[in-house]
């Protein structure tokens, strides 16, 4: 579930409408809703990242994050933006995180969101989170 919760709340790519090379994202992901409710999961995060557009639909990013088990966690990852209709958009992600014992490779994830303005809510199965996405560039 701590993967499930790493792609979904953090993997916020940069309104790749277009190609994005060059374009700069600031998230704050401060809280997830686990769709397991009999486990005592972490849904407070305060994680912070940056996400850089590399090519159309593309972006690579860094985020740290209080986990789903109240460890701090670092996640460097590589997402695609595959399409959007409205404020619906899809793709997938993968990258490599710290702070769940061991490394761990993340495997790539199918990931939606729905983005209202700044406001983004992303789903994946077994979690959503709440992040807010500034364009610096």
């Amino acid at each position: 579930m701590g993967v499930a919760l790493l792609i979904a709340g953090l993997v916020s790519p940069a309104h790749a409408a277009e190609n994005n090379t060059g374009s700069i994202v600031l998230t704050y992901t401060p809280v997830s809703v686990h769709w397991d409710r009999s486990r005592d999961y972490n849904e407070v995060h305060h994680g912070l990242g940056m996400a850089v557009g590399i090519g159309e639909d593309y972006s690579v990013g860094v985020s740290r994050f209080r986990n789903s088990y109240g460890d701090m966690s670092t996640l460097l990852y590589l997402s695609k933006e595959i399409g959007c209709l409205s404020v619906i958009c899809f793709g997938a992600g993968g990258g490599y995180v710290r702070g769940y014992g061991d490394h761990l490779a993340v495997p790539i994830a199918a990931w939606g969101s729905v983005r209202w303005g700044m406001v983004q809510l992303n789903l994946i199965p077994g979690v959503t989170t709440l992040s807010f996405v500034l364009p610096l560039r």
